[in-house]
């Protein structure tokens, strides 16, 4: 397995180089990335947003259209770290030409997974048993909760599945091509014996662009899938249940995506079922962008942002089952896109499910996890980290303080920062050598300190004041 997490010969080094990116481009005029240039007002109030067209610039004309999604995904290509954490601080989606460039799944179709993994088994997407007969052997696993069929059952690569339709279906992209085939998706990471995880690993690599941090190596290795579809199959519009970054990498095939924010939530009675297919009931449905994304690329979206997939049959040649591996990683993040939305982020499935607000999230605009003690208020929190971090009492804190203050202070409000990484025994098998744990926890230190600065340097001068500190935490 030539993957960083295994073979980590410069450990220092990474994170140096990590450090110094994040350095570069949190003290600089324009601070954690270039991205748009909107800069969230202080005076305005807690629970205020921007508009879509006055936080990205490539939405600046743009009028929703269910028809005629308008926004122009930027696309690059050897991409480096510095430019790579820019585009996702911004938060828009954005697609990596030569993202597989390198890997050895590129090219290899559906069959190469059934005739090499026959003992394996992946959910059965949208299943109709009504249309699908004992021939294809699904089953279903109560263990997963998941209707199944088993990957050497060829019917899969080779046949389309009936999707089973929701409600206004005729607003999926397929609408205008004919009826949904219902996709698959392999659980790699979690649904499949350590074993046949291991198995897949070594064939499996992290990108180019990721591949020298141990952190996002091991994040990427161990949380990865695969979805499979014919021609004419794809999925449903809905947002994914993650707190992190999401890359959809294209191993096999064409496939075309449809997205867009989730849009606003501004009382629980625009709330609605994020869950594939269920926004085409409202009238929430009004994508943004429509891009191909070609075999080697890889589209690179935030928490929250909805979308739809579709193998589209003139993209892509009859009998071609394609496939697509994606997985999280959790640096950068798009912290600034978090600031800017976090009312929406707060009233969404993302916290009343999965709590990233409340708990994944919290540290970005408190600089502290969340405690279940009363908080003291904005302008007594502010006061706190003037007193902790602005050491020469300029009234002001540099990121030079700031990260001196996180890795040599022995406060508790210094120390959390400093964490162990998380593995799961039962999903990630053995844990990371001694030497590569401390590099992980070294980069998630780093990656804290940068998604913090982030989120809380509102005007992007390179300075934190206490009305940016105190404005970040009435946001939370």
């Amino acid at each position: 397995m030539t993957n960083a997490l295994i073979l980590v010969s410069s450990s220092a080094a990474s994170v140096d180089k990590l450090d110094a990116i994040a350095t570069e481009l949190c003290s600089a005029q324009g601070g954690w990335g270039v991205g748009p240039e909107w800069t969230p007002p202080i005076e305005k109030s807690p629970l205020w947003e921007p508009k879509l067209d006055e936080y990205f610039p490539s939405m600046r004309d743009y009028v929703p259209d269910i028809n005629r999604p308008v926004s122009t995904l930027e696309r690059v290509r050897n991409v480096s770290p510095e430019h790579f954490a820019e585009l996702v601080s911004r938060g828009q989606p954005f697609v990596i030409e030569d993202a597989a460039r390198g890997l050895p799944l590129l090219g290899k179709g559906c069959d190469f997974y059934a005739e090499r993994w026959p003992n394996a088994s992946m959910r059965a997407e949208y299943h109709d048993e009504r249309r699908t007969g004992k021939e294809w052997q699904i089953f279903f696993d109560p263990e997963e909760g998941e209707t199944k069929i088993p990957l050497s059952n060829p019917l899969w690569w080779n046949t389309q599945r009936p999707a089973q339709p929701r409600r206004a279906m005729h607003k999926h992209m397929a609408g205008l091509a004919g009826k949904l085939s219902g996709p698959y998706i392999w659980h790699v990471k979690d649904q499949e014996p350590i074993e046949t995880k291991r198995s897949v690993q070594q064939h499996w690599g992290v990108p180019y662009f990721l591949n020298e941090s141990a952190m996002n190596s091991f994040e990427s290795y161990e949380s990865f899938e695969f979805w499979f579809a014919l021609p004419g199959g794809g999925t449903m519009a809905h947002g994914d249940a993650y707190c992190e970054m999401t890359l959809s990498m294209q191993l096999k095939g064409r496939k075309r995506w449809r997205m867009m924010m989730l849009p606003p939530l501004d009382s629980p009675e625009h709330l609605f079922n994020t869950h594939d297919g269920y926004i085409y009931e409202t009238d929430n449905w009004v994508p943004e962008s429509e891009t191909l994304v070609s075999e080697g690329e890889a589209i690179i979206f935030p928490p929250n942002y909805m979308h739809e997939t579709y193998i589209h049959p003139d993209e892509n040649d009859e009998s071609d089952c394609t496939v697509a591996t994606t997985f999280q990683f959790v640096y950068p993040h798009s912290a600034r896109y978090l600031r800017a939305f976090l009312p929406r982020m707060a009233m969404s499935s993302l916290q009343d499910e999965e709590r990233c607000v409340q708990e994944r999230w919290a540290h970005l605009a408190l600089l502290d996890p969340p405690s279940k003690k009363a908080f003291n208020g904005d302008a007594d929190h502010a006061s706190r980290v003037l007193a902790d971090m602005d050491s020469d009492r300029s009234g002001d804190i540099s990121y030079s303080e700031f990260s001196t203050f996180f890795h040599e202070s022995p406060s508790r409000h210094a120390r959390w920062a400093h964490q162990e990484p998380y593995t799961d025994g039962k999903h990630h098998g053995t844990s990371p050598s001694p030497e590569v744990r401390l590099q992980m926890a070294a980069e998630i230190l780093e990656a804290n300190l940068h998604n913090m600065w982030s989120f809380q340097d509102l005007n992007r001068d390179g300075l934190l004041t206490a009305a940016e500190i105190a404005a970040s935490a009435e946001r939370w």
